[in-house]
Protein backbone atom coordinates (compact mmCIF):
# COMPACT_ATOMS: atom_id res chain seq x y z
CA UNK A 1 0.00 0.00 0.00
CA UNK A 2 1.33 3.42 -0.95
CA UNK A 3 0.86 6.84 0.66
CA UNK A 4 1.03 10.20 -1.04
CA UNK A 5 1.93 13.74 -0.22
CA UNK A 6 0.08 16.20 -2.46
CA UNK A 7 -0.06 19.96 -3.00
CA UNK A 8 -3.13 21.80 -4.26
CA UNK A 9 -3.13 25.29 -5.72
CA UNK A 10 -6.22 27.15 -4.58
CA UNK A 11 -8.27 29.80 -6.33
CA UNK A 12 -6.51 32.65 -4.44
CA UNK A 13 -3.03 31.35 -5.47
CA UNK A 14 -2.17 29.85 -2.08
CA UNK A 15 -1.00 26.24 -1.64
CA UNK A 16 -2.50 23.46 0.46
CA UNK A 17 -0.41 20.41 1.45
CA UNK A 18 -1.83 17.10 2.68
CA UNK A 19 -1.28 13.35 2.62
CA UNK A 20 -3.53 10.37 1.82
CA UNK A 21 -3.51 6.69 0.87
CA UNK A 22 -6.12 7.21 -1.91
CA UNK A 23 -5.30 10.20 -4.06
CA UNK A 24 -8.37 10.01 -6.38
CA UNK A 25 -10.79 9.76 -3.46
CA UNK A 26 -9.14 12.64 -1.64
CA UNK A 27 -9.34 14.89 -4.69
CA UNK A 28 -13.07 14.14 -5.02
CA UNK A 29 -13.56 14.97 -1.33
CA UNK A 30 -11.89 18.38 -1.77
CA UNK A 31 -13.95 19.21 -4.86
CA UNK A 32 -17.26 18.19 -3.25
CA UNK A 33 -16.41 19.99 0.03
CA UNK A 34 -16.57 16.82 2.09
CA UNK A 35 -14.55 18.62 4.77
CA UNK A 36 -16.39 21.93 5.43
CA UNK A 37 -13.71 23.15 7.85
CA UNK A 38 -10.85 22.32 5.49
CA UNK A 39 -8.64 25.15 4.16
CA UNK A 40 -9.72 24.45 0.57
CA UNK A 41 -13.49 24.58 1.27
CA UNK A 42 -13.62 28.36 0.79
CA UNK A 43 -10.99 28.48 -1.97
CA UNK A 44 -12.45 26.28 -4.69
CA UNK A 45 -11.71 25.35 -7.34
CA UNK A 46 -8.38 23.69 -6.58
CA UNK A 47 -5.72 22.20 -8.87
CA UNK A 48 -3.39 19.29 -8.11
CA UNK A 49 0.16 20.55 -8.81
CA UNK A 50 2.42 18.08 -6.97
CA UNK A 51 2.43 14.48 -5.64
CA UNK A 52 5.09 12.28 -4.05
CA UNK A 53 4.75 8.62 -3.09
CA UNK A 54 5.98 7.05 0.20
CA UNK A 55 5.95 3.46 1.45
CA UNK A 56 4.60 4.27 4.94
CA UNK A 57 2.14 6.73 6.42
CA UNK A 58 4.73 7.94 8.94
CA UNK A 59 7.10 9.00 6.13
CA UNK A 60 4.29 10.71 4.22
CA UNK A 61 3.16 12.56 7.36
CA UNK A 62 6.73 13.68 8.15
CA UNK A 63 7.15 15.00 4.60
CA UNK A 64 3.83 16.85 4.75
CA UNK A 65 4.81 18.63 7.98
CA UNK A 66 8.21 19.54 6.52
CA UNK A 67 6.77 21.03 3.34
CA UNK A 68 4.18 23.03 5.29
CA UNK A 69 7.04 24.81 7.05
CA UNK A 70 8.69 25.90 3.81
CA UNK A 71 8.37 29.26 2.11
CA UNK A 72 6.37 29.69 -1.09
CA UNK A 73 9.55 30.00 -3.18
CA UNK A 74 10.95 26.80 -1.75
CA UNK A 75 7.73 24.90 -2.45
CA UNK A 76 7.68 26.13 -6.04
CA UNK A 77 11.37 25.15 -6.52
CA UNK A 78 10.56 21.64 -5.28
CA UNK A 79 7.56 21.36 -7.60
CA UNK A 80 9.80 22.35 -10.51
CA UNK A 81 12.36 19.76 -9.44
CA UNK A 82 15.02 22.43 -8.88
CA UNK A 83 16.74 20.83 -5.87
CA UNK A 84 19.74 23.15 -6.09
CA UNK A 85 17.42 26.08 -5.53
CA UNK A 86 15.76 24.21 -2.69
CA UNK A 87 19.18 23.71 -1.05
CA UNK A 88 20.15 27.36 -1.55
CA UNK A 89 16.89 28.59 -0.06
CA UNK A 90 17.36 26.19 2.86
CA UNK A 91 20.82 27.61 3.56
CA UNK A 92 19.49 31.15 3.35
CA UNK A 93 16.76 30.29 5.80
CA UNK A 94 19.34 28.79 8.18
CA UNK A 95 21.53 31.89 8.03
CA UNK A 96 18.50 34.11 8.55
CA UNK A 97 17.51 32.15 11.64
CA UNK A 98 21.03 32.46 13.04
CA UNK A 99 21.09 36.18 12.32
CA UNK A 100 17.75 36.59 14.08
CA UNK A 101 19.03 34.78 17.17
CA UNK A 102 22.17 36.94 17.21
CA UNK A 103 20.08 40.10 16.81
CA UNK A 104 17.75 39.14 19.66
CA UNK A 105 20.71 38.39 21.91
CA UNK A 106 22.39 41.71 21.06
CA UNK A 107 19.11 43.54 21.66
CA UNK A 108 18.77 41.87 25.06
CA UNK A 109 22.33 42.88 26.02
CA UNK A 110 21.66 46.43 24.89
CA UNK A 111 18.50 46.66 26.96
CA UNK A 112 20.41 45.41 30.00
CA UNK A 113 23.14 47.98 29.44
CA UNK A 114 20.58 50.78 29.03
CA UNK A 115 18.89 49.85 32.30
CA UNK A 116 22.28 49.91 34.01
CA UNK A 117 23.04 53.36 32.63
CA UNK A 118 19.72 54.71 33.86
CA UNK A 119 20.17 53.41 37.39
CA UNK A 120 23.75 54.58 37.95
CA UNK A 121 23.25 58.32 37.27
CA UNK A 122 20.25 58.30 39.59
CA UNK A 123 22.37 56.88 42.41
CA UNK A 124 25.07 59.46 41.63
CA UNK A 125 22.49 62.26 41.84
CA UNK A 126 21.33 60.99 45.22
CA UNK A 127 24.90 61.01 46.50
CA UNK A 128 25.31 64.60 45.25
CA UNK A 129 22.19 65.71 47.09
CA UNK A 130 23.43 64.18 50.33
CA UNK A 131 26.81 65.84 49.82
CA UNK A 132 25.10 69.24 49.50
CA UNK A 133 23.15 68.65 52.73
CA UNK A 134 25.69 67.97 55.54
CA UNK A 135 24.50 67.40 59.08
CA UNK A 136 23.69 70.71 60.75
CA UNK A 137 25.63 70.54 64.03
CA UNK A 138 24.64 74.07 65.02
CA UNK A 139 20.94 73.20 64.89
CA UNK A 140 21.56 70.05 66.90
CA UNK A 141 23.50 71.99 69.54
CA UNK A 142 20.70 74.58 69.77
CA UNK A 143 18.10 71.86 70.34
CA UNK A 144 20.21 70.24 73.07
CA UNK A 145 20.74 73.59 74.79
CA UNK A 146 17.00 74.34 74.56
CA UNK A 147 16.24 70.98 76.17
CA UNK A 148 18.71 71.63 79.02
CA UNK A 149 17.17 75.07 79.57
CA UNK A 150 13.65 73.62 79.77
CA UNK A 151 14.84 71.01 82.28
CA UNK A 152 16.46 73.68 84.47
CA UNK A 153 13.31 75.84 84.38
CA UNK A 154 11.19 72.85 85.40
CA UNK A 155 13.49 72.04 88.33
CA UNK A 156 13.40 75.69 89.53
CA UNK A 157 9.61 75.67 89.30
CA UNK A 158 9.41 72.48 91.37
CA UNK A 159 11.75 73.96 94.02
CA UNK A 160 9.71 77.16 94.33
CA UNK A 161 6.52 75.17 94.62
CA UNK A 162 7.96 73.09 97.46
CA UNK A 163 9.15 76.22 99.35
CA UNK A 164 5.68 77.77 99.29
CA UNK A 165 4.16 74.64 100.80
CA UNK A 166 2.68 73.19 97.65
CA UNK A 167 3.70 69.69 96.62
CA UNK A 168 5.35 69.17 93.24
CA UNK A 169 3.60 67.18 90.53
CA UNK A 170 4.16 63.47 90.59
CA UNK A 171 5.31 61.74 87.38
CA UNK A 172 2.54 60.48 85.12
CA UNK A 173 1.46 56.90 85.65
CA UNK A 174 2.85 56.35 89.20
CA UNK A 175 0.64 55.18 92.03
CA UNK A 176 -0.12 57.23 95.15
CA UNK A 177 0.88 55.53 98.37
CA UNK A 178 -2.17 56.89 100.23
CA UNK A 179 -5.07 55.61 98.09
CA UNK A 180 -3.30 53.50 95.40
CA UNK A 181 -4.97 55.48 92.63
CA UNK A 182 -3.03 56.29 89.42
CA UNK A 183 -2.21 59.89 88.74
CA UNK A 184 -3.44 61.05 85.32
CA UNK A 185 -1.45 64.24 84.89
CA UNK A 186 -3.22 66.09 87.79
CA UNK A 187 -1.47 67.31 90.97
CA UNK A 188 -1.99 65.07 93.99
CA UNK A 189 -1.43 66.20 97.59
CA UNK A 190 -0.71 63.44 100.12
CA UNK A 191 -2.63 63.69 103.39
CA UNK A 192 0.47 63.69 105.65
CA UNK A 193 2.20 66.30 103.52
CA UNK A 194 -0.94 68.45 103.64
CA UNK A 195 -0.98 68.35 107.45
CA UNK A 196 2.68 69.39 107.67
CA UNK A 197 2.12 72.23 105.23
CA UNK A 198 -0.84 73.48 107.28
CA UNK A 199 1.20 73.37 110.49
CA UNK A 200 3.99 75.29 108.79
CA UNK A 201 1.54 78.00 107.71
CA UNK A 202 0.16 78.36 111.30
CA UNK A 203 3.68 78.61 112.72
CA UNK A 204 4.50 81.40 110.29
CA UNK A 205 1.35 83.29 111.39
CA UNK A 206 2.35 82.89 115.09
CA UNK A 207 -0.36 80.46 115.97
CA UNK A 208 0.16 77.64 118.44
CA UNK A 209 0.61 74.31 116.79
CA UNK A 210 -1.03 71.48 118.69
CA UNK A 211 0.57 68.07 118.39
CA UNK A 212 -1.54 65.32 117.00
CA UNK A 213 -1.15 63.29 120.23
CA UNK A 214 -4.41 63.78 122.25
CA UNK A 215 -2.60 63.11 125.59
CA UNK A 216 -0.36 66.14 125.17
CA UNK A 217 -1.86 69.18 127.02
CA UNK A 218 0.77 71.80 126.28
CA UNK A 219 1.63 75.01 128.17
CA UNK A 220 -1.20 77.47 128.51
Amino acid sequence: MSFYVYILKCRDGSYYTGHTDNLELRMAQHIKMAFPKCYTATRLPVELVFTQQFPTRQEALASERQIKGWSRKKKEAMMRGDWNEVSRLAQNALRQAQDNRTLRQAQGDRNTAVRGELVEPQAQDNRSVHALRPFDHSASSWLMAQGDRNTAVQRESNRNTAVHGEPALRPFGKLMAQDNRPVHGEPAEPRAQGNRNESLKKAVRGELVEPHDPKYKGNK
